[in-house]
């Protein structure tokens, strides 16, 4: 996908090789490679051919070549977009049967939503009996108000309470970029912003972050993972409908 046809409205993070293949000069580059890795490992071992997959927020879909070619992969977003294949108003329900789902793809998706709650309802109404929501949101990150507004961010405490009050079981709850990465991380932000004002600052912030981004990755590597999840970039969670014993 050539990142000159991304609408305006999403803006270069959602062009597709940065989010499946970032380069390590790319300021975002850890998380990035955290969530094409945690999306890539949950698609290869749970997506079969002839499953029917939502993408709930696909932005300009980057996921989806993650997936089985012959599954029947849907693009749903509220934003208008020539990649999703069905949009829908702010709250509106998905024009989908109830239990009619598979797997439930949601990406850095719940914290944009005010009634989030509404959403995660929706993602059960949709899914089968046992079917897999996957779900990614910040957990420490800079103010970041795409599409219109910012409003959570979540522990992994507060992510398995939101999930079971909408009636999911968790199966797991995993980090990326845990705590000691995520320092590094926000202040590399910063810096980006700052050089970015200067004449030689794209040179300057690229260096920095290849620096940073392998710091960041051997940190990450060493941190036992209750460390890593005490204050992490992202968490992902793998949850399901509950219904009969697997």
């Amino acid at each position: 996908m050539n990142s000159q046809n991304i609408p305006r409205q999403y803006g270069s993070s959602f062009e597709e090789e940065r989010r499946i293949r970032p380069r390590l000069w790319d300021p975002a580059y850890c998380l990035l490679r955290g969530l094409a890795d945690s999306v890539g490992r949950f698609a290869a071992k749970h997506a079969k051919p002839g499953m029917t997959v939502v993408d709930f927020g696909c932005g300009a879909k980057p996921y989806r070549g993650l997936f089985p070619e012959n599954c029947d992969y849907i693009g749903v977003d509220a934003t208008s977009s020539p990649y999703a294949d069905i949009v829908i108003q702010p709250g509106q329900p998905v024009p989908l049967p109830g239990a009619s789902v598979d797997i439930i793809l949601s990406t850095q998706v719940v914290y944009l939503i005010p009634e989030y709650s509404d959403y995660l309802n929706e993602c059960r109404r949709l899914l089968r009996q046992n079917g897999l929501l996957l779900i990614t949101t910040h957990g420490t990150w800079t103010y970041h108000p795409a599409s219109g507004g910012d409003y959570y961010r979540f522990t992994q405490d507060g992510l398995r309470h939101i999930l079971l009050k909408a009636g999911f079981e968790i199966d797991t709850i995993a980090p990326v970029v845990g705590t000691l990465g995520t320092g590094l991380h926000l202040r590399q932000l910063v810096f980006n912003a700052w050089l970015g004002k200067l004449p030689l600052g794209k040179l300057l912030a690229s260096l920095l972050n290849i620096a940073t981004n392998c710091r960041i990755a051997l940190e990450d590597r060493l941190t036992p993972t209750g460390t890593r999840m005490s204050s992490p970039v992202v968490l992902v969670a793998l949850a399901r409908r509950p219904g009969n014993p697997r």
